[in-house]
């Protein structure tokens, strides 16, 4: 079974072949202001798009947009890609014509190209119907759609936009990409009465992060930390003799991660977390009754469904996925009743929670989730009921909180398989979803009794290796290999994180040296950050260790360690060592001989320049015992101050022990007198059949 983390690979080789597309026109980005000024030889992001819109213009500041495909390139930066600044402020949302087909917006990747709407009430993108954009290795953070104008008088207020980061209405898949901290629009507050009651209050957008009418699909990405736009206020009731009543709160928006409302919505290795449906909004006060009854407090509203996606109408697939820490939306809180000259108001009801903190979905929707892990996902609190009006008004009633935190169906059809559902707040799952075989439901029994059960022993969200957080399976994880493998006699483990050890391959020593030597491995963390250490001895016990090098991935990645201290002519036993979260592996035992030739170095005579009569001392490090032949040449003839040819004077051999040598000279080398002139010592050691490398020094006598 297929991974999240084992689909690094796969992304890198779309990544390979997206850039290497012969038939595309490329638009590299070249300031990440958000500039509209014609003419100043900056590309910006949005002048891209312009082009990419209207191919053949006179929009001379981009590399020409071909009339077929494009690819807009977003390299890494410092500084983010910041939309709605200086020229001009408030920019508006990045518009991508229904005409422009395959296009591709690409960066170096969601941690190194940020696409900042800087959280100024637009969103970031908005695909019309019609076109069809892929978006590859970047990050969208703090996007708003536009909330609701508030209402004037007892007007209700209006409604939030929809779609946060992304409006898509035609085709878009995201690839290794984040959408982070954007909401949809929130509605607007009711009007407050002038003389009749309050207005009620305008509904939240949905799909805090996209919200979606045509076809998208999500591979190895990230929706985080969104939210849907919250209910508006209920307007205040006007004071009178009579008070008159509170507007009721606006309704919450769904999806605070994604809102499929009727489209084609495709989710594979991707992580949907910490997102939020809309909060139902407040109930307005009710007015105050001078001479006759108080008026009665607004309801709150209901907290909206699906805190990470909801869909209305249309298909959903999601498939080796993670849900966690979403959430439905709060029930509003019902508006204070106010007091009257007879009777106080009631005050209003606060609303229910919402439903599906992870997924969920309404008829006429369909929606499969295979192998998906959904964990910590909560359903909406219920709304306090707002305060009594005196005398002898009466507390509002609480809201009821949200069902299944897990997975929501209403009247819509969701067929689960392969998945595991864990402490999810509401339950797990509402009544009506379908076992497609092999799930596991932890912490509460309200998926279908054809669940398993048993304690999944989860990890925490985090990198994992793949292209999108996940949750792992610990150790006495029960759903570690509960799933037949077709004809393989191996298991695969429920839910969207499959367990899977490290891998070590020792490879062969390199710059093997008298004392030291290069170890090298090939490993395969497969899960989290790996230790790697190799291990190396005289023999297969070892019994010395490189230090630990930490490595993440799901790739085969080479891995080095510089050895020394080493013996001389001595076999050196030596294998690669992992540790990872989901278990350890040990390469295969290989061996190396350090070599026998000895090596001189740090040469030295001191004092350089000295008289015959007084002598100098040669100084010198062998790497091992050897016979060292020393060879003095006088220099004969010189030029412009330089020698240019020297003459043999003697030489002399000396008996070397392993590490410092020193050496006497004194009016003699070996059996030549040493006269006035310039000289070039020559030192060469050997040692059991090998020679060594030939070092060379100069002094003077004078």
């Amino acid at each position: 079974m297929v991974r999240g983390r084992l689909l690094a690979l796969v992304v890198l080789l779309m990544v390979g072949a997206s850039a290497g597309t012969a038939s595309a026109a490329t638009i590299p980005v070249t300031t990440t202001f958000d500039d509209q000024s014609a003419g100043d030889g900056q590309c910006s992001l949005r002048k891209a798009i312009q082009d990419v819109n209207s191919p053949g213009s006179s929009q001379s500041d981009c590399a020409p947009a071909a009339f077929g495909a494009n690819t807009i390139v977003l390299g890494a930066s410092s500084q983010h890609y910041q939309l709605g600044g200086s020229f001009p402020p408030g920019a508006g949302p990045l518009v991508i014509a229904s005409t422009v087909k395959n296009l591709t917006i690409a960066g170096a990747g969601h941690t190194d190209t940020i696409i900042d709407a800087g959280a100024l009430g637009n969103r970031a993108f908005q695909i019309s119907n019609g076109a069809s954009v892929t978006m590859l290795n970047i990050s969208i953070i703090n996007a708003s759609a536009p909330g609701g104008a508030a209402g004037s008088g007892s007007a209700p207020g209006g409604p939030g936009e929809n779609g946060g980061a992304i409006l898509n209405q035609g085709t878009l898949t995201l690839t290794a990409t984040a959408i982070t901290n954007s909401k949809a629009g929130s509605g607007g507050s009711g009007g407050a009465g002038s003389a009749g009651p309050g207005g009620d209050g305008g509904a939240g957008g949905s799909g805090g992060a996209i919200y979606n009418t045509g076809a998208l699909t999500l591979d190895g990405a990230t929706i985080g930390n969104n939210s849907a736009g919250s209910g508006g206020t209920g307007g205040a009731g006007a004071q009178g003799d009579s008070g008159t009543n509170g507007g009721n709160g606006g309704a919450g928006g769904v999806g605070g991660g994604i809102e499929n409302a009727g489209g084609a919505l495709t989710v594979n290795n991707s992580t949907i977390r910490g997102n939020t449906a809309g909060n139902g909004g407040l109930g307005g006060n009710g007015g105050t009754g001078n001479t006759g009854t108080g008026g009665n407090g607004g309801d709150g509203a209901a907290g909206a469904n699906g805190g990470g996606i909801w869909s209305d109408g249309g298909t959903v697939s999601v498939t080796n996925s993670t849900f966690a820490s979403n959430s439905g939306g709060a029930g509003g809180t019902g508006g204070s009743a106010a007091p009257g000259g007879t009777t106080g108001g009631n005050g209003g009801k606060g609303g229910p929670g919402g439903n599906g903190g992870g997924v969920g979905a309404a008829s006429p929707s369909s929606a499969t989730l295979l192998q998906v892990t959904a964990a910590g996902n909560n359903s909406g609190a219920g709304g306090t009921g707002g305060g009594a009006g005196s005398p002898n008004g009466n507390q509002g009633q609480t809201g009821l909180s949200g069902n299944a935190g897990g997975v929501f169906v209403q009247g819509a059809a969701i067929t689960v398989r392969n998945s595991l559902l864990s402490v999810n707040g509401g339950g797990n799952c509402s009544s009506s979803v379908l076992d497609g075989g092999f799930n596991l439901s932890f912490g509460d029994s309200t998926c279908p009794s054809t669940f398993s059960s048993g304690d999944p022993n989860l990890g925490p969200l985090q990198d994992n290796g793949g292209p999108a957080p996940t949750i792992s399976l610990q150790t006495g994880s029960a759903a570690i290999n509960q799933i037949p493998n077709g004809s393989s006699s191996s298991k695969c483990d429920i839910g969207a994180y499959e367990v899977t050890g490290p891998a070590a391959t020792t490879g062969a020593a390199t710059n093997i040296s008298l004392s030291g030597a290069t170890l090298t491995a090939t490993v395969t963390p497969n899960a989290g950050a790996a230790a790697i250490t190799f291990q190396y001895g005289t023999s297969t016990k070892y019994g010395k260790t490189t230090p630990v090098q930490k490595l993440a991935g799901a790739t085969a990645t080479p891995v080095t360690a510089k050895v020394t201290g080493l013996r001389p002519n001595t076999t050196y036993h030596y294998r690669a060592l992992v540790v990872a979260m989901d278990g350890s592996a040990t390469g295969s035992d290989r061996t190396f001989r350090t070599s026998v030739t000895p090596t001189v170095t740090r040469l030295s005579i001191t004092p350089k320049s000295f008289r015959a009569s007084r002598g100098a001392t040669i100084a010198y490090i062998d790497s091992r015992a050897a016979t060292t032949t020393l060879t003095a040449f006088r220099c004969v003839k010189t030029r412009r101050g330089r020698c240019t040819r020297y003459s043999k004077l003697g030489s002399f051999t000396h008996r070397d022990v392993a590490g410092r040598n020193k050496v006497k000279i004194k009016r003699r080398f070996g059996r030549r007198a040493l006269v006035p002139g310039s000289y070039r010592l020559q030192v060469r050691p050997r040692a059991a059949g090998k020679t060594g490398k030939q070092v060379a020094a100069t002094f003077r006598v004078r």
